[in-house]
């Protein structure tokens, strides 16, 4: 195990069923994985592949990815971030996306 304690990659992934009550809606499954590299103390990059059955009546399956990560401002606050795009079926899933947010821990 010892070998692995400063190894800058990370590698996880998961998913889900959700239940999605409503007119013309539908139950879906959704996994995803991700790649992150410690870049420094500060810095982290990373990449997520997804996949999301469709979620209503009418609506494609999507494949996606987004690339991102995050920056340590002080010990309790980090800058996230992230863009991506649709893989499947862009045109009426998801053409763009991006995140930008600040988490304050405590």
């Amino acid at each position: 195990m010892r070998a692995f304690q400063h190894c800058p990659w990370t590698i996880y992934g998961g998913g889900g069923y959700f239940l999605n009550p409503g007119g013309g809606n539908r139950n879906y499954w959704f996994s995803g994985v991700v790649v992150e590299r410690k870049i420094n103390d500060r810095l982290h990059l990373g990449f997520e592949l997804y996949h999301q059955t469709s979620n209503e009546r009418g609506t494609p399956n999507s494949t996606g990815y987004n690339a991102g990560g995050s920056y340590s401002l002080t010990e309790h606050s980090r800058l996230l971030m992230a863009i991506g795009s649709g893989l499947q079926n862009t045109a009426t899933t998801n053409q763009f996306c991006y995140y930008a947010g600040l988490q304050v821990t405590f």
